[in-house]
């Protein structure tokens, strides 16, 4: 098991279509946080979340949350609490 997919397991994160951008959001800046590619986050999803719209919106999000740096948050108190990681 990958660093992410225990994060996925760990903070229940869903691909479900009404929970899937946030929980791609956190996933993003997760891996922002430790360098990981987006290669790896595809990766990194099960096959059965693995749709095209994840897809989609995993390229889109992963851009975004790298031109602003989302990976930072992860080094909060916020973070460490909120999350298991």
């Amino acid at each position: 098991m990958t660093i992410l997919q225990k994060f996925i397991e760990n903070n229940n994160l869903s691909f479900q279509e009404g929970q899937r951008n946030a929980s791609i959001v956190i996933l993003c800046g997760f891996a922002l946080y430790n360098e990981i590619s987006i290669q790896k986050i595809h990766a990194a999803i099960n096959d059965k979340d693995y749709t095209p719209e994840v897809q989609i919106e995993l390229s889109r999000v992963y851009e975004y949350a790298e031109r602003n740096i989302y990976g930072e948050y992860w080094n909060s108190e916020d973070a460490k609490t909120r999350y298991k990681f």
